[in-house]
C-alpha cells in the first residue's frame, strides 16, 4: 500500500510534500513526491529533517510562519510565494517561478494536527499575465495622469475621440477657445459642431487615419458660443491597443480663425488693387483668358484720367489718390452687374463688358464721361476731372489677350492726342 501511495503521488504534477508536526512548531519532512525534488532541488534526503534545517534562512521563516497559522486556526491556509525552479528541463536552472500553496492539516481522534499536506500548483503563467495586466494598468494611469496635466494646461484643445466618433474627452480650454464648458461635447459626435459644409470632409479624413494608421490634419468650421462660425484645425492620430484594436483617437484643436483672416487678405490683395480694393492686372489677365473663350462678343475699354500728373504735382499725392478712388467709384457705379473693372496702376483702368456689342459700349461710355462732369469735391478743392476713353470690340473669339489689350492701348492713345475727355473705337489686329 506505502507503494502504491508513492506512485500516485509522484504521478501528481503538482509538488506535495508531507510534513510532521512536533512539539507544536516543528515540522518535520516525511514525504515528498518526484514533482518536488524536480521543482526544488530537494532529494529524498530531506526526509527526517525539518523544516528549519532545510531552509534555515529567511525564506526557511516565511514558510514556518504559514505552517504555524495552520496549527493556530486549525483550518487549511493558501498561500502565494515566489521561488527559484533547479528544474534540469528549464531552460535556465536559476529560473523564478510563482507558486500557489494549499496547507491542509490532518487530525488524530483527539483533535491534534499530526501531519500537515502542502500541495503546491504552478502558477507563473497565471502570475504573470496578472503582474504584466497591473503594470500595463499603473503605465496607463501614470500616462493617462500626464495626459490630464498636459491636457488641462494646455492652450489648444485636446480631445479624445472614440472608435464611434463620439467625443470622450475633451480638455477644459475648449472654454476658452470655443466659449462652451467641456460639458456641451461630451458622449457628442465629433460633426455635431461642425459647419454642415465640412461635417463629411471630418468623417472621411478620421477614417482614412484609422483605416491606414496614419495621422490627419483638417481645417474646418465650427461654431463658437459668441462668434458664430470660426476656422480651427484638427490634428489627429488613431491609438491601438496591443491587439491592433482602436482605443481612441487623440486630437489636438486650434482656432485658426485669425490665419485664415490674414490667408484671405493676402490672397485678396494679391489679386486686387490695395489703394481702390478693384481687381489688379492679374486677375484682369486670368478674367479676360475665360471671356475671350466664350462664345459671346466682349467690349474692352482701356481708359485714365487727363492730366493726371498735374493734380498729383499742383495738390500732391494725397488728393491724387483720392482722386484715383473717386474715379474708380464713379465708373463702378456706371457699369452693370457682370461687368469688370480693373486698376492697372497708376491713373490707368480697364473696362471688359461681356455679351456686349458695340452699340452697347457706346451707352456705357457715354455714362462713364457724363459721371466725370459731376463736380468733384476732395479734402476742400473743387476739381475738373476727364477721362480719356480707348474701345476695342472682339466678336471673333479668335484674339489674343495681348492683341485686344493692345488694341484697346493704342484706341486710348489716339483718343488723348484727338481731344482730353473722348474716346476712339479700333478693331482688333
Amino acid at each position: 500500500m506505502g507503494n502504491l501511495y508513492h506512485v500516485l503521488m509522484d504521478g501528481i504534477q503538482d509538488m506535495v510534500f508531507v510534513m510532521k508536526v512536533e512539539n507544536g512548531d516543528v515540522f518535520r519532512y516525511e514525504f515528498i513526491n518526484q514533482a518536488a525534488m524536480d521543482g526544488t532541488g530537494l532529494t529524498t534526503e530531506v526526509i527526517g529533517k525539518t523544516l528549519r534545517e532545510v531552509y534555515p534562512n529567511i525564506e526557511g521563516n516565511y514558510i514556518h510562519r504559514q505552517y504555524q497559522s495552520v496549527l493556530n486556526i486549525k483550518n487549511t491556509v493558501i498561500y502565494e510565494d515566489r521561488y527559484t525552479s533547479c528544474n534540469k528541463n528549464i531552460s535556465s536552472n536559476k529560473k523564478v517561478l510563482y507558486s500557489e500553496t494549499t496547507l491542509t492539516p490532518l487530525f488524530n481522534e483527539t483533535n491534534d494536527c499530526t501531519h500537515i499536506v502542502a500541495i503546491v500548483k504552478d502558477i507563473t503563467e497565471r502570475k504573470k499575465t496578472k503582474l504584466h495586466k497591473e503594470k500595463t494598468l499603473k503605465k496607463l494611469y501614470e500616462n493617462e495622469k500626464r495626459f490630464r496635466i498636459i491636457a488641462e494646461n494646455s492652450y489648444d484643445v485636446i480631445v479624445l475621440i472614440n472608435n464611434k466618433k463620439e467625443i470622450n474627452y475633451i480638455s477644459p480650454s475648449c472654454q476658452r477657445v470655443l466659449g462652451y464648458s467641456y460639458k456641451h461635447y461630451i458622449d457628442t459626435s465629433i460633426v455635431e459642431h461642425v459647419h454642415p459644409e465640412d461635417r463629411e470632409m471630418i468623417v472621411g479624413a478620421c477614417q482614412q487615419a484609422i483605416a491606414y494608421q496614419k495621422s490627419c490634419r483638417i481645417q474646418f468650421r465650427q461654431i463658437h458660443y459668441r462668434k458664430g462660425w470660426i476656422w480651427s484645425e484638427l490634428r489627429g492620430t488613431p491609438v491601438y491597443d496591443e491587439n491592433g484594436n482602436l482605443m481612441h483617437m487623440v486630437a489636438t484643436i486650434m482656432d485658426i480663425t485669425l490665419q485664415k483672416n490674414y490667408e484671405a487678405k493676402m490672397n485678396f490683395f494679391a489679386f486686387h488693387d490695395s489703394l481702390t480694393g478693384l481687381p489688379n492686372r492679374r486677375y484682369l489677365n486670368k478674367r479676360l483668358t475665360v471671356e475671350l473663350k466664350n462664345e459671346q462678343p466682349l467690349a474692352v475699354i482701356m481708359m485714365d484720367i487727363d492730366h493726371f500728373k498735374s493734380i498729383n504735382d499742383e495738390l500732391g499725392h494725397d488728393i491724387g489718390d483720392q482722386v484715383i478712388e473717386e474715379f474708380a467709384s464713379r465708373v463702378t457705379k456706371t457699369i452693370r452687374k457682370d461687368d469688370f473693372i480693373a486698376r492697372l496702376g497708376g491713373d490707368e483702368f480697364v473696362l471688359l463688358l461681356p455679351n456686349t456689342t458695340l452699340e452697347e459700349a457706346k451707352i456705357i461710355i457715354k455714362n462713364i464721361q457724363q459721371a466725370m462732369k459731376k463736380d468733384w469735391h476732395i479734402d476742400g478743392h473743387t476739381i475738373q476731372v476727364t477721362a480719356s476713353l480707348g474701345i476695342t470690340v472682339e466678336s471673333t473669339n479668335q484674339a489674343r489677350k495681348s492683341n485686344v489689350l493692345r488694341s484697346a492701348d493704342i484706341a486710348l492713345y489716339e483718343a488723348k492726342k484727338r481731344q482730353r475727355g473722348s474716346s476712339v473705337i479700333k478693331e482688333t489686329d
